[in-house]
């Protein structure tokens, strides 16, 4: 009598404390998950069942470990609670839910939590930190373990089966989930936050090697390097050209960018795979020539991929011509892991933040005017053609960490801004000195006898939401153009381009022609 007793009681507070939390879950989805337009309620059984199974899994673990069923409800609760924050910041920022790519992301967060934290709101992560550790100690002095109820063996069984259980079912109603779009809104609304994770990570497993682009997969030699050019590309952090959507920014904002683009060999607008953030994705779809839909799921975290792997691309092309491939990057090299990705690209050095003092900054970050300088330094260092791939950092957010406090709102307005513009403020001061840079590079690279190409391009557009929210988003392609020094190239055309297929332009316009004609002769 009393063995079943202590049996019922057992399972008495496990089903109450399963049935609450895992009801809460669902509802807390509902009403917590944006866009609003992903609160389906016709998501279909394996959706659901996913999402069950996926919260009993981790309920057992937790149970496992501190054998406390309520406990167990606050911490997979609050982990979902995390998640749908997450999400909300997310979405709120860069018009994009939480993915399952972005779990890599919560290490770089902790390594550099000026990127991420200011979006979520410093004192907003302190307050949430310390009500959890507050709910934490309360849950385990006021709750008593599963252990005074029944012995251990009898416990580590019947939860390790329990758990055994949730995972098989959730490995089976996993493999039945359909394939994902690839459009994280449209996949949120048919699987669910936590089914759609799975659906990701399925189409992760189920994705075959990448095929390199056929240009710099194709076999051409030359018998000297002496006509070959030197390439200089910069991908401007948050380069965009406000005046197309805010009339009331002063055209000389971008003076020389004006300049330069009339003298172009071509130029136009850039569709970028990125909105407010998300680098990576730009870069390397121009380093490697893919469209996104190419690279199936690794467009989202296209670094992951590169770094285990080897695909023939722009720099290793030019490697292979006889280049020296130089990274000039202001920030420290293993953030979306540079590191390792970039060597396998075929880059020969990295400068990252290691090559620049601490008094050459402006603002939080390295300004573009010292990033210029040793681009030049470079250049004048090296006798045989050279590629210098350069990532700006001046303009990175978050902007609202600086003020506007001291700027001369009339060099960038052609009237008074309004109190909520301080960020683009902000944000105008320092693309006035990306133009300044790119008046700098020009000048040098026309100094010089040896044939050089500039090649400029925004990596997408930044992330001021209360600066759209009063005057309307901007247009979410950014600025390129290619430029030579030797007046005999300049052919102005404005063309609309992706940016894969812009480095495939410069490559074919610049080096391959050559690269063909010598090998023929």
């Amino acid at each position: 009598m009393s063995n079943l007793f202590t049996l019922m009681s057992f399972s008495g507070q496990l089903t109450s404390a399963i049935a609450v939390g895992l009801s809460a879950s669902l509802l807390f989805e509902f009403l917590l998950l944006v866009p609003r337009s992903s609160v389906c309620f016709k998501r279909g059984f394996t959706g659901y069942f996913v999402h069950s199974a996926s919260w009993l899994s981790f309920f057992f673990v937790c149970l496992l470990l501190f054998q406390r069923p309520w406990f167990a409800v606050l911490l997979t609760t609050s982990f979902q609670l995390l998640l749908l924050a997450v999400n909300f910041v997310k979405y709120r920022s860069l018009r994009e839910p939480f993915i399952l790519q972005d779990f890599e992301y919560f290490y770089d967060m902790i390594r550099h939590p000026r990127l991420y934290l200011p979006f979520f709101g410093i004192w907003n992560a302190i307050l949430g930190a310390a009500m959890f550790i507050a709910l934490v100690y309360g849950a385990l002095m006021l709750e008593t373990s599963l252990l005074n109820v029944v012995a251990l063996n009898t416990f580590l069984g019947v939860i390790s089966v329990f758990l055994a259980l949730s995972l098989w079912a959730l490995y089976m109603a996993a493999e039945r989930l359909p394939l994902p779009t690839l459009r994280p809104e449209d996949d949120l609304r048919i699987y669910g936050l936590y089914a759609s994770f799975w659906g990701y990570f399925l189409a992760f497993r189920r994705t075959p090697k990448l095929s390199p682009h056929a240009v710099y997969d194709a076999a051409v030699g030359v018998e000297t390097t002496n006509d070959l050019p030197d390439l200089v590309v910069v991908q401007s952090e948050s380069f965009f050209d406000p005046r197309v959507s805010y009339p009331s920014v002063q055209s000389s904002v971008l003076q020389h960018y004006d300049r330069v683009v009339k003298q172009s060999l071509s130029f136009g607008q850039l569709k970028v795979p990125a909105w407010g953030a998300n680098t990576v994705r730009t870069e390397s779809s121009f380093l490697t020539g893919l469209q996104p839909e190419q690279m199936g799921i690794h467009q989202f975290n296209p670094y992951w991929y590169l770094s285990r792997n080897h695909l023939p691309n722009l720099v290793s092309r030019l490697k292979s011509l006889g280049y020296k491939t130089i990274c000039i990057h202001p920030y420290p090299v293993e953030f979306y892991r540079r590191d390792l990705v970039f060597p396998k690209l075929g880059f020969d050095q990295f400068i990252d933040i290691g090559g620049f003092s601490a008094g050459a900054k402006d603002g939080q970050y390295i300004s573009d005017r010292a990033v210029s300088e040793k681009v030049k330094q470079v250049l004048g260092e090296e006798r045989g053609p050279c590629f210098v791939f350069t990532i700006t950092m001046e303009n990175h957010g978050p902007l609202h960490l600086e003020s506007d406090e001291g700027i001369d709102t009339t060099a960038f307005y052609r009237e008074a801004p309004s109190a909520k513009s301080s960020d683009l403020t902000v944000y105008l001061r320092h693309l006035k000195n990306a133009d300044q840079m790119i008046d700098q590079l020009t000048q040098y690279l026309s100094s010089r006898a040896r044939k050089s190409y500039l090649c400029w391009y925004g990596d997408h557009v930044p992330v001021m939401a209360e600066v759209y929210k009063q005057m309307g988003e901007p247009v979410a392609e950014t600025p390129y153009f290619i430029w030579c020094n030797q007046i005999a190239e300049q052919q102005g055309g404005k063309q609309d381009i992706g940016v894969d297929q812009l480095s495939v332009e410069l490559f074919e316009r610049t080096v391959l022609c050559r690269a063909v004609k010598t090998a023929i002769s």
